[in-house]
């Protein structure tokens, strides 16, 4: 099945959760999103306390960091089904 891209300037995800997302430079990381940054554990990288929506990774070494370049995202695919016969 081809994955369905969604223009982050359409639409966000409906829910905070871990998603496929693609960055402005064509690379395509997965990462974070939530409904609202302020709520995140710990916040530093979050300059504004304006509640709003974003993308955000964890660095081992500075923690959490909002990125700002996502253009695309979609849904994480499915784990593959346990087969027995595969080895």
């Amino acid at each position: 099945m081809p994955i369905q891209w969604m223009k982050t300037k359409d639409k966000l995800p409906d829910m905070s959760g871990i998603y496929l997302a693609m960055l402005s430079d064509e690379r395509v990381k997965v990462m974070g999103f939530t409904t609202n940054l302020s709520n995140l554990e710990p916040n530093n990288f979050i300059e504004e306390k304006d509640n709003r929506a974003g993308w955000y990774m964890e660095d081992p070494e500075y923690g959490l960091f909002e990125v700002r370049n996502v253009v695309y995202w979609t849904f994480l695919p499915e784990p593959p089904e346990d087969d027995e016969d595969a080895g």
